[in-house]
């Protein structure tokens, strides 16, 4: 437990700014909810709204976090298997405690709105009493860890390059999206690309499946990269 204390610690700033996030996404998102009315047809943005920005914030100060943290560790006696454990089970238990706050605040989001409004959000309940929607969770924050943990590797050896080519691939698939499916929406790459994704998280069976394939590539390759990984000076 003490070892989890001391890379909570290592992690400190990131995982205040990760609770502060994603808890203010699901704040904005109840207040998106009550402004647009959408609150009175029982929708809660902001369980989609927060997980997004917690993953946009994660994926480009994570790695930053994570490679500084690895040097910090190391000249503080640590051994580069046991910041790999226990710096992956911290930031694992972060990204949790996080999305419990989003839950946190979508329970009390829908107690407000039943009472102003007579409405549930989105079967929140009922998602929350599936095992998949915990497990969808669970493997999320568990691949999340995992390509910080890949990616904060590649950073300590490339510096701001992985920044900028995580930036690349983002902006690409949160602007090109749209161009690139109406470009090429009717060729017969494009469509087999979609019938492959369909069939990665066509169901929640599948999606749970293809989390936890990534996730697992994702940490055994940032493993080897971590104990192999030098302290910079």
């Amino acid at each position: 437990m003490s070892d989890i204390k001391k890379n909570i610690y290592l992690h400190k700033d990131m995982a205040i700014l990760s609770w502060a996030v994603a808890a203010g996404g699901a704040i904005a998102g109840a207040i998106m909810d009550y402004f647009t009315g959408l609150a009175k047809e029982g929708a809660y943005l902001g369980f989609i709204l927060a997980p997004m920005v917690l993953l946009m914030m994660s994926l480009f100060l994570g790695m930053m976090d994570y490679s500084n943290s690895f040097d910090r560790a190391l000249r503080c006696n640590y051994t580069r298997r046991k910041f790999l454990v226990f710096g992956n089970l911290s930031y694992f238990l972060v990204y949790v405690t996080a999305m419990l706050l989003v839950l946190l605040v979508s329970i009390i989001e829908t107690a407000i709105f039943q009472r102003m409004y007579g409405t549930a959000t989105v079967s929140l309940a009922l998602e929350m009493g599936n095992p998949f929607f915990w497990a969808v969770i669970l493997l999320g924050c568990f691949t999340l860890t995992s390509f910080i943990c890949f990616m904060g590797s590649v950073y300590s050896r490339v510096g701001k390059t992985a920044f900028w080519v995580v930036w690349a691939l983002w902006m690409i698939l949160c602007v090109g999206t749209g161009a690139i499916a109406s470009r090429f929406g009717d060729t017969e790459f494009f469509n087999k690309m979609v019938q492959v994704f369909n069939f990665l998280f066509g169901t929640l069976t599948r999606t749970c499946i293809t989390i936890l394939i990534f996730g697992l590539i994702f940490q055994m390759v940032g493993a080897v990269l971590v104990l192999r990984q030098a302290v910079k000076d």
